[in-house]
């Protein structure tokens, strides 16, 4: 097999050489915004964090997971709610307050009496002790779905 001779002049390969570094370091720059963007979505290592200071037994533990997203930009806030371990789920709108509590007191009938609900507008509750969400959770919730409500809308 011959190899192929480049029949390209100095300059040109000059110039493929200077289009192929500009190439390069445009890369690189999408590079560093890119893992830029994703250290900003990554959860801060030393932030807060709520640890469980003794080993729970593993038959004791019942986790759930709870999902907000907008199906439309502008549309309302609606929500998912999940038991892991039965993966039986529970759809919601708003903030959901009710159908959270609801959904976990029937997973957890022991606790039915423990956990507030309010027969109003789960929007208008208004005391602290009324809210099935802890509200300094409430808080980190609704700061980090405008963060990254404001990411979104950012122009790429």
């Amino acid at each position: 097999m011959q190899a192929q001779i480049d029949k390209r002049t100095k300059p040109q390969i000059l110039q493929a050489l200077e289009e192929a570094l500009g190439r390069e370091e445009m890369l690189m720059g999408q590079i560093e915004m890119l893992q830029h963007q994703l250290g900003a979505c990554q959860k801060p290592e030393n932030g807060e964090r709520i640890e469980i200071s003794e080993e729970p037994l593993t038959a004791t533990k019942i986790p759930f997971r709870i999902d907000y997203y907008r199906t439309t930009e502008k549309g309302p806030l609606k929500g998912i709610i999940e038991h892991l371990p039965t993966r039986e789920k529970k759809s919601f709108k708003g903030d959901g307050r009710e159908a959270i509590a609801g959904f976990i007191t029937g997973i957890l009938p022991v606790f039915a009496e423990m956990i507030p609900t309010s027969k109003a507008n789960s929007e208008t509750l208004a005391s602290e002790e009324k809210a099935v969400v802890p509200p300094r959770l409430m808080e980190r919730i609704r700061a980090a779905y405008q963060q990254e409500l404001s990411q979104s809308s950012e122009p790429a």
